[in-house]
């Protein structure tokens, strides 16, 4: 693994991955969260707005939401857990909490 991908991991707080489609942003976020959670004891989460569920797919899961999933990851010492964010179900819920 490049040290400069590894020194990445280790110091930030939070990594955007965007771009137009098909250059691999969803691998990317993939490989990089899987990556940050067997290198260090960290806890990950990716998060996606890709409706295709390629994420969901490519990490063997069934399905993604507004919830975290866990997922399971061998040789992680850290925690790596995914989600889709629903931008219909997030406003509905911001409208019901702040709506009078």
């Amino acid at each position: 693994m490049d040290s400069g991908v590894l020194q990445l991991l280790e110091h930030a707080k939070m990594i955007v991955i965007c771009g137009p489609g098909g250059v691999g942003k969803t691998t990317s976020a993939a490989a990089l969260g899987v990556t940050a959670v067997v290198h260090s004891n960290k806890r990950v989460l990716v998060l996606t707005v890709d409706p295709a569920k390629r994420l969901a797919t490519a990490l063997g899961l069934e399905s993604l939401g507004n919830v975290e999933v866990p997922v399971a990851v061998e040789g992680a010492v850290g925690t790596l857990t995914m989600a889709m964010i629903d931008t219909k179900t997030s406003w509905d819920d911001m409208i019901k909490r702040h709506a009078p």
